[in-house]
């Protein structure tokens, strides 16, 4: 069995996160026999189409996109942060601080970095609303005229911050770390936010279900045992405040846009 909680997973929160784990690992084992006792740090893309993830979160789009269609939903982690409420979260648009525009159609044409094509928060969360707002259409569908794939959130703050790039869209808990984290955040302001959109889910693999349960039982286990395992500490360095529930099906009603919005 593997288990990992990739996505916050940062130098100035791993020995917090590792914690946390154990923690959550001493719960769940009261259901499950075969929980591992350190997080894995594999790639997670590997990870996610293992038929023993026990547990792992991952972003939205990989789960629609992606993901096999026997993973299971089990939670929605819920963080105390600004754009971030019952499951749900938008992600937020950075400029440079200096960056006189205002408006989103102002940046046609301009520079964009961003994590990856697969990540919601970070582009696809980008491009609907760029539809949403008819940035983007048949006739218009290439909004930005050059882009910086950066390969996490973290390093397109500092594109961004550096001018290698104009604007870029990161997740609130990434933006909310980062304002404590990182250097370069003086150096960037929040133009707005996209819509929000469910949260990036805590999945399972149905293989990796004790025979025991069902699908119903472990997603309650795993809600308890997550609730169990958050401490004062885990609030004030991970920014957890909980878990709440998103089904599948919910996730699955993501909008994902035909239009490039960038030139690949």
């Amino acid at each position: 069995m593997i288990a990992s909680l990739p996505m916050y997973d940062w130098p100035e929160t791993r020995a917090q996160l590792d914690q946390f784990w154990a923690k959550l690992q001493s719960a769940l084992a009261q259901h499950c026999d075969l929980v591992p006792t350190h997080l894995s740090r594999s790639d997670v893309h590997e990870q996610w189409q293992r038929d023993d993830m026990l547990l792992s979160q991952t972003c939205v789009y990989p789960l629609v996109t992606e993901l096999p269609t026997t993973t299971v939903v089990v939670g929605t982690p819920t963080f105390a942060v600004d754009y971030s409420e019952g499951g749900h979260y938008a992600s937020v648009l950075l400029v440079a601080s200096t960056d006189k525009r205002t408006e989103l159609a102002q940046f046609s044409r301009s520079t964009l970095a961003y994590n990856g094509p697969d990540s919601q928060s970070g582009f696809n969360a980008l491009k609907s609303l760029l539809v949403d707002e008819q940035l983007l259409s048949d006739e218009a569908p290439i909004f930005f005229g050059d882009s910086v794939r950066t390969g996490s959130h973290r390093a397109s703050i500092a594109a961004v911050a550096s001018g290698r790039a104009h604007i870029c869209a990161i997740d609130p808990v990434s933006w909310a770390l980062a304002q404590r984290y990182d250097q370069h955040c003086p150096q960037v302001r929040i133009l707005r936010n996209t819509a929000f959109a469910p949260a990036l889910p805590l999945v399972t693999s149905a293989a990796a279900i004790p025979e025991r349960l069902n699908e119903a039982q472990w997603r309650e286990v795993v809600m308890q045992a997550f609730e169990q395992a958050i401490d004062s500490a885990t609030r004030e360095h991970l920014l957890l405040s909980g878990i709440s529930y998103v089904s599948k099906s919910d996730y699955l009603k993501l909008p994902i846009s035909k239009f490039d919005m960038i030139t690949l």
